[in-house]
């Protein structure tokens, strides 16, 4: 596009150097919005949602730690690839990932080998239906593991209402403390005119148009 533009006639250079800064500054923000994306959701999705309280057998130790091994991978190789647009970012989030996979590993290491059952009946899983007794669950137990290192066990889902906060939920959330995307560009999801701000951004960014 910016190719495009700079060929176009009539376009004066000092334009044509305002549309590279604006190129090069556009693609910056969104591969850093990308990492921080996949960062977020290789690890929602893919790691934590594969938890399961009903998998009780030891068996599955190795399982859930080839499963966090994967999801680490994954992610640092794709940051490792868009670290150049933000070298600040992407280091920060290489440390994260890696705090993750060492975290995954404690707790399945501890839960799996080393929590008698005494220890496990701490953690019970708040969602009992169907008529089925309390258990001791594993998810409660990752979720106590990050909480005691500030970082959310589910952290696409759980920290993406960081938007609406005036402060960090997390180490590693990257709210938008100050509120700007609200308050400055006034961006709603609720709004209900269909020429506000929040529904020309919802159709300017639509994804099958990029």
């Amino acid at each position: 596009m910016t190719t495009l533009l700079q060929n176009t006639s009539g376009i004066t250079s000092e334009q044509k150097a305002d549309m590279k800064k604006a190129a090069a500054t556009w693609k910056r923000s969104y591969l850093s919005e990308r990492m921080l994306y996949m960062y977020q959701t290789k690890w929602s999705n893919k790691m934590y949602y594969y938890l399961d309280d009903d998998r009780t057998s030891k068996s599955w130790a190795s399982k859930y730690k080839a499963k966090a091994k994967k999801t680490y991978t994954e992610v640092n190789a794709f940051i490792s690839k868009n670290a150049k647009h933000n070298p600040k970012l992407a280091g920060e989030l290489k440390k994260f990932n890696k705090q993750r996979l060492n975290i995954y590993n404690k707790a399945i290491d501890n839960w799996f080998f080393k929590m008698t059952k005494k220890q496990k009946a701490k953690y019970i899983s708040p969602i009992c239906g169907s008529g089925r007794k309390p258990q001791a669950s594993i998810i409660e137990y990752v979720d106590a593991m990050f909480s005691k290192s500030k970082m959310s066990s589910d952290p696409w889902y759980r920290t993406m209402f960081g938007a609406s906060c005036t402060k960090h939920i997390a180490v590693d959330d990257y709210a938008d403390t100050k509120l700007y995307v609200l308050k400055t560009l006034k961006i709603h999801g609720y709004d209900l005119n269909p020429n506000g701000a929040g529904n020309v951004w919802v159709d300017h960014t639509q994804w099958q148009k990029w």
